[in-house]
């Protein structure tokens, strides 16, 4: 949830949509990263979807994120 309050998740979300400079910037080029790598994030990103859709941990999470601070 911290990086959510700190503004991380939108700039990542950012990067990912809107190529700017900044992967280059920080000398992260994509020839860097492997068909695997990618598979990995896309597996992470579809285990995520599959928690959203699960009612108990969702309760849960906001149950946790009410009660942060």
């Amino acid at each position: 949830m911290s990086h959510v309050h700190g503004g991380a998740l939108e700039k990542t979300k950012q990067l990912g949509l809107y190529r700017d400079d900044w992967l280059t910037d920080a000398s992260l080029h994509a020839d860097q990263f492997s068909g695997a790598d990618v598979s990995a994030i896309f597996s992470i990103a579809r285990r995520a979807i599959e928690v959203v859709d699960d009612a108990r941990i969702m309760r849960t999470g906001r149950a946790i994120y009410e009660t942060s601070p």
